[in-house]
């Protein structure tokens, strides 16, 4: 079958959106998920994955172009993306989504959209805007691509950086269709980066991606052709996604914000499909404080997803380092159950390490035989035995920042400030804060950004 039309009509969509016409919630989602976006960059700005990134961007040139989320220092237009990009994920505490293909976090994409807009003087209103449609074909790819297949989330970040590039390049029809076709046939990226232990280099994994996607619509704006037919075909796009796709799905829905409302905004900083379990731990810890007995054992309910298994698999018992702790069970859920909470910082001490972390973690039994997990649905019930004979029982079906249970703006507000206020003043973090909800969409996005600097 010829797809050609399906990728010149999702081009179209592309280049045709108007945040204008759209209702104004998803203006507001969209100021919500930078206003989060902005709040991990600056937790995660000194994360050693982060700090290393920012040497690899100073190498890229010091032409002193735009803001990196990660130094704060003026750089290279690539250089930022790399470090922004960094900045973002480095904590796995940004947004996350999970649809009838694979997950992802889309709000990567703001690490490329952010420099971009200040290299191009762009308004608040046109990132957002940019961004949007970067998440709606970011979405639609990871929709039909293979769930436990060999490529990841990061596949769908160089189509969504291209079509962010190109809108804010103000892009033509035929030049966002040959951008979108160069992002497709370079887009391929292995799941391996986040299985075993984890590499530092997935937190750069969804910039280098990204920056692939920018250099994309670069190279279409100086007239450049990429393989519009060929890339729909058995060796191109249908080489990854999902056996049976129906690529037609790509471009079913005309609005580009349909999955908007389907994004979580992550309430912990762990792997989104263990937000339910941390939730359910959360809730044990007074009841186990109270009850003052020590842990016989505990029994972990969870979705039947090979995913999960992997996860809570014997690889993830006793992580090393943070990147393979953050996507760990095991040590998820004893931080949570120890300490009542878990955030940054019990990474930031490598609390995994500790003793009583490895003690309770070897007294963890996992069972998957919750319903929904296919279908995105990482419910969990927790319960534990104690020494006195009694049980605690908790259960999460949907955790904070759930689409179904979304973080309220104060809940919202309060991330946020978690995150930046160890990093920068209040009265910078507020305006910050205040800039990103309040702030007139004809702003300019470097006014924006302006708290940021020191």
């Amino acid at each position: 079958m010829n797809h050609t039309p399906t990728l010149a009509k999702l081009a179209d969509l592309a280049h045709d959106y108007q945040l204008a016409d759209a209702l104004p919630i998803v203006t507001t989602r969209m100021r919500n998920l930078l206003l989060d976006t902005l709040g991990c960059s600056i937790a995660g700005r000194h994360h050693d994955a982060v700090q290393k990134a920012c040497v690899a961007a100073q190498a890229l040139g010091m032409d002193a172009q735009v803001m990196g989320l990660g130094s704060l220092r003026r750089l290279s237009l690539m250089g930022a993306m790399l470090e922004s990009g960094a900045a973002i994920r480095a904590l796995d505490f940004n947004d996350f989504y999970w649809g009838p293909g694979i997950g992802g976090h889309p709000s990567d994409l703001f690490g490329i959209a952010l420099p971009l807009a200040q290299s191009q003087s762009s308004t608040l209103g046109e990132l957002l805007e940019a961004t949007l449609v970067g998440y709606g074909l970011y979405l639609r790819l990871l929709d039909v691509m293979a769930p436990h297949g060999a490529f990841d989330h990061t596949t769908a970040m160089t189509l969504g950086s291209a079509a962010i590039s190109a809108r804010l390049f103000k892009a033509d029809r035929n030049k966002m269709l040959q951008t979108l076709s160069m992002a497709l046939v370079r887009g391929p990226a292995m799941c391996a980066m986040r299985q075993g232990a984890i590499s530092e280099a997935k937190a750069t994994a969804p910039a280098v991606a990204g920056i692939s996607g920018y250099l994309a619509a670069q190279l279409a704006m100086a007239g450049l052709n990429g393989p519009v037919a060929a890339v729909m075909g058995k060796n191109g796009l249908q080489a990854f996604v999902a056996e049976g796709a129906d690529l037609s799905d790509l471009i079913r829905q005309p609005l580009l914000d349909q999955h908007l409302d389907a994004v979580s905004i992550k309430r912990y900083p762990c792997i989104g499909t263990a937000q339910a379990t941390v939730s359910a731990a959360q809730a044990l810890h007074a009841p186990l404080q109270e009850a003052a007995s020590p842990i016989e054992s505990v029994q972990v309910h969870l979705g039947d997803s090979p995913l999960i298994r992997h996860q809570c698999s014997s690889a993830y018992l006793h992580p090393h380092d943070r990147e393979t702790a953050d996507h760990s069970f095991f040590s998820l859920i004893a931080m949570t159950l120890l300490e009542g909470t878990l955030t940054p910082d019990q990474f930031d001490r490598r609390r995994y390490l500790d003793a009583d972390v490895k003690a309770l973690s070897e007294r963890l039994h996992f069972h998957f035989d919750l319903a929904g997990a296919e279908q995105g649905l990482f419910s969990a019930r927790i319960e534990v035995r104690l020494g006195n004979g009694k049980s605690l029982r908790s259960q999460a079906l949907h955790p904070p920042g759930h689409p179904l249970r979304p973080l309220s703006a104060d809940e919202l507000s309060r991330k946020f400030l978690d995150c930046a206020l160890p990093h920068m003043g209040q009265e910078r973090a507020q305006g910050l804060l205040e800039n990103c909800l309040q702030a007139p969409l004809h702003t300019p996005i470097s006014t924006v950004l302006k708290p940021l600097q020191n």
